[in-house]
């Protein structure tokens, strides 16, 4: 008679999963968030309206399935990482979350990052500590207000138990990830190391952190009393859920941003390969995953749609562009809107369409896009030097069977692709059944659809793959120069 709330806080979507012990979804929905560009660089989202748009669908779910409401065993979230969601000292938002797609800090990270030799993920424009930094410098009054340096999960724990907390998996940098610590060290190089007491305990992912409050209750429409738990990064979610990542295997989750994620035995070493962002995966062997984590993704493709196309469904965008043949006719698209981050680091790095023809059509600049993410994904794998077998598709893009059997045709490996509602919300599931002593459901890949490379086009995949890495290898310099020069 259990039902389990999970939530998946995305950064243009968040969406909630109301199931019963057995993983099965009686209620699912999502709702839409912005993402405001106010000024050059700035990604940022009101924390307040970020947290109706939860209580909204919150209150569906309580009143599509009152029954299962009322045995409600427990809330878990998984959500996006990096970024700084401030709170202060009474617990208020004092100014817009800084999302991880800002690009502003650029100039406060280190030229010698040696976060390395503490075992941490590297310092990058979208990183807590190199936020909390420019802020600092930049906008000192709003800096000094924050008494709660928290990250998006912890926002919305917090908001739900009035506890601070986190998990390994959130904290990105600065951060032992073989000690499972924060570094003070670290904080106090960044000219921050008063921030170092004001950061969120860290718990296990599955630790019980509080309960929702009466005032919680009220707006959430969730029970008072019902335990919450910590939660994790919505990527380790996803390995925690529906995927089955193991060595051989990658896993490409082409949601609003691109994840390529891989598994190893070994503790990684340090310092990782520019781009990778490592934790470890809680329950699961091997014990560490390796993320790399690229600014293009399905937002890429919304982005040039809602030029093109804005009033086609994608399923119907996928069907027009599944007419064109592999490699667009010459035509090809570099999707770094918001700058790179992996597998190259280039704040500056710009889109664009390279090779375009009066013969391309809109369905030729939409295809090549969606090409485009998927050869960003291809570009990852190469730089991490690891050999996969198979690869696993999940997010948004999934659920088009063009979209995926056009990954098969780039990678050239097969892909597997598994059913389901949400792939971080079931692993924020089956994290409450373990915290409860239940065992996890098998992970069946014999229920996946498996796509394979089509003959055909492997030959175009590769001549289309080449000439996308030989665009970014020419303007490489030109956009590190801009870097450089500070433009």
């Amino acid at each position: 008679m259990k039902s389990y709330l999970a939530v998946d806080a995305g950064t243009t979507a968040i969406k909630v999963l109301l199931a019963d012990a057995q993983e099965r979804p009686l209620f699912a929905a999502e709702a839409p968030v912005t993402v405001c560009h106010r000024e050059s660089g700035a990604a940022e989202t009101d924390m307040e309206v970020y947290w109706a748009a939860l209580c909204r669908l919150t209150q569906q779910a309580a009143a599509k399935c009152p029954d299962a409401w009322k045995n409600l065993a427990g809330v878990c979230a998984a959500g996006q990482g990096d970024g700084l969601w401030p709170l202060d000292g009474a617990g208020r938002s004092c100014r817009p979350a800084i999302l991880w797609q800002d690009t502003r800090a650029a100039i406060c990270c280190p030229q010698e990052d040696d976060s390395w030799r503490f075992h941490s993920n590297a310092i990058q424009p979208g990183t807590r500590s190199a936020i909390l930094s420019w802020l600092k410098t930049n906008k000192r009054q709003e800096y000094d207000r924050i008494a709660l340096p928290l990250g998006c999960v912890g926002f919305l724990n917090y908001r739900l138990t009035g506890v601070s907390s986190t998990d390994a998996s959130c904290c990105g940098d600065c951060f032992d990830i073989l000690a499972g610590r924060h570094v003070p060290e670290l904080y106090e190089k960044m000219n921050i190391g008063e921030m170092v007491d004001r950061l969120p305990p860290v718990y296990p992912c599955d630790a019980s952190i509080g309960a929702v409050t009466a005032e919680a209750a009220r707006q959430t429409g969730i029970p008072s009393g019902v335990p919450v738990y910590a939660g994790c990064l919505d990527a380790t979610a996803a390995v925690l859920g529906r995927s089955a990542l193991r060595e051989g295997r990658v896993s490409v989750c082409v949601g609003t941003t691109l994840l390529v994620m891989f598994a190893q035995r070994e503790a990684p070493c340090f310092p990782l390969p520019e781009g990778v962002y490592a934790d470890r995966l809680p329950y699961a062997e091997p014990l560490y995953r390796l993320c790399f984590a690229p600014r293009s993704g399905a937002s890429a493709i919304a982005e040039e749609k809602a030029v093109y196309a804005p009033q086609e469904s994608y399923e119907a965008l996928y069907r027009r562009i599944n007419d064109i043949p592999m490699g667009c006719g010459g035509l090809t698209y570099l999707p770094f809107r918001g700058g790179e981050r992996s597998p190259f680091f280039c704040p500056q790095a710009e889109a664009g369409y390279y090779g375009l023809r009066p013969e391309h059509t809109p369905w030729h600049r939409l295809r090549a896009v969606a090409e485009s993410v998927l050869f960003a994904a291809r570009h990852c794998m190469e730089v991490s030097g690891q050999s996969f077998a198979e690869a696993e598709l999940t997010g948004g893009a999934a659920r088009s069977s063009v979209f995926c059997q056009m990954a098969a045709d780039v990678f050239g490996v097969p892909v597997l692709v598994k059913s389901g509602v949400y792939a971080g919300v079931d692993g924020c599931i089956a994290l409450m059944r373990r915290a409860e002593g239940l065992a996890p459901l098998p992970k069946d890949d014999g229920a996946a659809k498996r796509y394979t490379p089509a003959p055909e086009n492997r030959q175009p995949a590769e001549k289309a793959y080449e000439k996308y890495r030989l665009c970014i290898d020419e303007m490489l310099p030109v956009w590190r120069n801009k870097t450089a020069e500070g433009r």
